[in-house]
């Protein structure tokens, strides 16, 4: 995820507990629990903190053609490609 798409994905989440103010009026349990439900997708951008500090995860650049890609997606457990690779994005995601 690109900062951009962070920032975005991020007011959407705050656009979301907005709604559910809406939606929710006079309930306050509904809101409590719509609110918790919500503000958890926080997590999926990769942002992580220790309560204090923020940590943004580095955006990592990835070909957009597997004609770079050294295996042909054949054996993405021993993935030898560079970081850049297109299959690290795809195939070879998190190996």
């Amino acid at each position: 995820m690109t900062k951009d798409e962070m920032i975005e994905f991020l007011w959407q989440i705050i656009d979301d507990i907005d709604t559910a103010s809406d939606w929710a009026k006079s309930n306050d349990v509904a809101y409590r629990k719509a609110v918790e439900k919500i503000q958890k997708r926080r997590w999926e951008t990769g942002i992580t903190t220790d309560g204090y500090t923020l940590t943004i995860p580095e955006e990592t650049k990835t070909s957009t053609s597997a004609i770079y890609c050294e295996h042909a997606n054949e054996m993405p457990a021993q993935c030898p490609c560079p970081d850049d690779c297109y299959c690290k994005a795809h195939s070879c995601k998190g190996r």
